[in-house]
């Protein structure tokens, strides 16, 4: 979040307001919606069909597989497993 706010040009606590206020959404659920798509675009990629799902999600900045499907599930409606398997029988 530090990061984030100094290239903002704000503090930690005026882009946390910002995105509570204006977003609606936390900072951590803020940054997991970004990393859910790039999962999700993952999943779907026929170049990334070797690896886990754990691995994709390493890919896509998690650091557990808990917080994973909290995440994927929360944005998604599915597990990441669920959601790799329809797009399989969808295509």
């Amino acid at each position: 979040m530090h990061e984030l706010a100094k290239h903002c040009e704000l503090s930690a606590r005026q882009l946390s307001q910002y995105l509570n206020q204006y977003k609606k959404v936390h900072f951590f659920d803020y940054i997991n919606s970004f990393r859910v798509e790039h999962l999700k675009a993952l999943l779907t990629s026929s170049s990334s069909s070797q690896y886990t799902i754990n691995a994709l999600a390493e890919q896509s900045g998690f650091r557990s597989i808990s917080t994973t499907y909290t995440a994927f599930k929360k944005k998604v409606g599915k597990t990441p497993a669920q959601f790799k398997k329809e797009q399989r029988t969808s295509d």
